[in-house]
């Protein structure tokens, strides 16, 4: 029998605003070649503000992922938030939107359409 209880998301995630929030207006944005030419890194970003003071920032996966397949421009990593983790490592990630979870209760049931699945072993991409 399922136990039912409060919902809470298990990861704790601080929002720092955004990279461009974070540098200012007068502030720059590099991105570390070595970690960019390099898969098996994730890309580093140094941010630096009007002072001149700067902050090295890894990406997410995903970000690295895409920054190095061009589907991602750097202009698109401006808006791209800073987290910070459980640990206090923050670090740039892809959009979550309206959090994660996908919402088909009530009238949305009808709407919400499942990927069709043609074999087991795209389930664990879904």
């Amino acid at each position: 029998m399922l136990e039912f209880k409060k919902y809470e998301a298990t990861a704790s995630l601080t929002d720092l605003g955004t990279v461009a929030q974070n540098k200012g207006n007068k502030g720059t944005v590099q991105l570390i070649g070595k970690n960019l030419q390099n898969a098996a890194k994730r890309v580093a970003v140094i941010i630096t503000n009007a002072k001149g003071e700067s902050a090295t920032v890894s990406c997410s996966k995903a970000v690295s992922d895409a920054l190095r397949a061009k589907t991602l421009a750097v202009g698109q990593l401006m808006g791209l938030h800073i987290l910070e983790n459980e640990e206090g490592v923050p670090f740039i990630s892809m959009p979550a939107g309206e959090g994660s979870l996908i919402d088909i209760s009530g009238a949305k049931q009808a709407e919400y359409v499942a990927p069709k699945i043609e074999n087991h072993n795209e389930l664990v991409a879904w």
